[in-house]
């Protein structure tokens, strides 16, 4: 990362290119409050290293299934993590994500009883009507 050398702070275009994230996601991370106060020089903000870890957490966060809502209950006062409360809700979304392979499972196998009885439907119903009457049955 190159800050400023003299101040060790990013620009809101630097710290978007550093963390990846656009600068319009960042302003939004912080009206939500995700991330530490942005100190400002005029009407500049100024993040630190501190902020890209933020951001890219958050990022991270996102990327494993957790919303910004999620993210706002997990975090502390201060806008740091509250790491007990984030390996908690870690498996709840492990039990979230096993209850939807779940689901999913279970639609795969309708799916496939469907794709395995369709031929054999349009071979003897091939009426539009009369073919969807069964599809409803099953």
């Amino acid at each position: 990362m190159h800050a400023d050398r003299l101040t060790n702070h990013f620009t809101i275009g630097q710290a978007s290119r550093h963390s990846g994230v656009s600068a319009k996601a960042i302003r939004h991370y912080e009206s939500l409050g995700l991330m530490p106060a942005v100190p400002r020089r005029g009407s500049y903000r100024l993040y630190q290293p501190e902020h890209i870890d933020a951001i890219r957490l958050i990022r991270k966060a996102q990327c494993l299934g957790f919303t910004l809502a999620e993210l706002r209950q997990l975090g502390t006062v201060d806008c740091t993590p509250d790491w007990p409360r984030f390996v908690q809700a870690l498996s709840h979304k492990r039990e979230s994500i096993a209850d939807e392979i779940k689901r999913l499972q279970a639609l795969d196998a309708e799916l496939a009883a469907l794709q395995a009885t369709l031929p054999g439907l349009i071979a003897n119903e091939p009426d539009c009507v009369a073919l969807t009457t069964e599809l409803a049955k099953a």
